[in-house]
């Protein structure tokens, strides 16, 4: 997901796992339900936020919007943010 973020591409996820913690705003993608019981459900939830999805690849904004997602993920931002944690821990901080 990330990758594609990076590009310009807005994704599709399921509303599971750690998928919501990226997938955060539906300006750079959409996340849908699975029916475990009821497969078609499921395909219908999967075709809507797919075309909800390819509507937004159509807005010339939507690249930069999830590049800019993307962004947050670089590797040299999330080292920092764990730095910051560590140190937290190590020294009782809040």
């Amino acid at each position: 997901m990330i990758e594609s973020l990076a590009c310009g591409t807005p994704v599709v996820g399921t509303n599971s796992g750690a998928i919501p913690e990226v997938i955060t705003n539906s300006c750079i993608g959409n996340l849908f339900e699975m029916d475990v019981e009821n497969e078609a459900v499921s395909v219908l939830n999967l075709f809507r936020a797919l075309k909800s999805t390819l509507e937004l690849a159509r807005d010339p904004g939507s690249i930069e919007r999830c590049r800019e997602h993307a962004s947050q993920y670089d590797w040299k931002k999330v080292a920092k943010r764990m730095e910051s944690l560590y140190e937290r821990v190590i020294y009782g901080e809040p």
